[in-house]
């Protein structure tokens, strides 16, 4: 991992040509001999099979709009600081003491006190949404973080197209959200932190008809906006969906999660088969979810949803 000031000089100083950049044969013959080592968390259900938690990866994660991605990611994010880890959050669609709430009783599984709140101030850290940030801006305020003493260990950012489009290089929009991706990408190699990216599908998809039964298709990775870069470019890829307009109102609170791309698959991840995604109910305690049709899910399906909340 590089220091606070190699990733400083990395993001923002311009390139220069030297042997600083020519890799050294000794360090990746020794990665040949002695194996690469790479720190895998578990999330702790049936998404680990498929898609662990790994740190210094790009994650995508790509879905329909209002479909609860942040809420998903949210329950993941707080299963991962059950175990110690440290999150860094950024949402410009939501309220942070909404998110926080969320996020404390996704850790706790039952409605948050004063107790929580204190126990959870070490979790986790909000940036605010008062300006926009570009994605170098963002980078640079995480990197800011690890030096002001909270050493996060995965970074959600929520979702990418509200970050300001800072193009001082008078480049095209394609080249533009490729280098934002790339660079994203070598900033979690150089910190061995996470970034979780939460993009939107573009327009064309959003627009499908549902079928009789009021259910919509699967997006696929390429439907991202910025691009097939962005699938092509992460490390993981995972695409969230729920059918909003099922004529099956329990369908309407299952979410499900289709892994489409895995890279280091020798520690642990697979793609999902494209019938067989990983199925989430939403608790309607608000607690959080569980694998559809096991034991709990059908335990918790038994509690009434208060009628003026959407946790959506």
């Amino acid at each position: 991992m590089k220091s606070v000031e190699e990733l400083r000089k990395i993001l923002n100083s311009p390139n220069e040509v030297g042997m600083d950049y020519i890799a050294n044969p000794a360090d990746y013959e020794k990665e040949i001999l002695n194996g690469y080592k790479m720190d895998v968390v578990n999330y702790g259900y049936e998404l680990d099979k498929f898609c662990p938690a790994k740190l210094g990866q790009l994650t995508c994660i790509v879905g329909h709009t209002n479909i609860g991605k942040t809420t998903v990611q949210l329950w993941n994010l707080a299963r991962l600081a059950r175990q110690g880890k440290k999150v860094l959050i950024y949402s410009a669609e939501n309220r942070i003491s909404n998110l926080h709430n969320q996020f404390v009783r996704f850790i706790n599984e039952k409605q948050v006190t004063r107790e929580h709140l204190e126990d959870a101030r070490n979790m986790v850290r909000f940036i605010k949404h008062e300006r926009r940030f570009s994605y170098k801006d963002m980078l640079n305020q995480a990197t800011f973080l690890l030096d002001a003493g909270f050493d996060w260990d995965f970074f959600f950012i929520d979702p990418y197209n509200s970050l300001r489009i800072d193009n001082s290089q008078k480049i095209n929009t394609h080249d533009y959200h490729y280098e934002a991706i790339e660079e994203m990408r070598i900033f979690t190699i150089a910190t061995n932190k996470s970034i979780f990216l939460n993009c939107h599908t573009v327009t064309e998809a959003q627009r499908v008809k549902a079928d009789v039964n009021g259910c919509k298709p699967v997006p696929q990775m390429s439907d991202v906006e910025g691009g097939a870069k962005f699938p092509n470019k992460a490390d993981d890829v995972m695409v969230f969906h729920r059918q909003l307009q099922a004529v099956n109102e329990n369908e309407r609170y299952v979410t499900e999660i289709h892994v489409g791309k895995v890279r280091n698959k020798e520690f642990g991840g697979e793609p999902t088969g494209f019938d067989k995604p990983v199925r989430l109910r939403y608790r309607k305690d608000w607690t959080g979810f569980d694998i559809d049709g096991s034991y709990e899910s059908k335990i918790h399906d038994y509690k009434k949803i208060p009628m003026n909340y959407n946790p959506f």
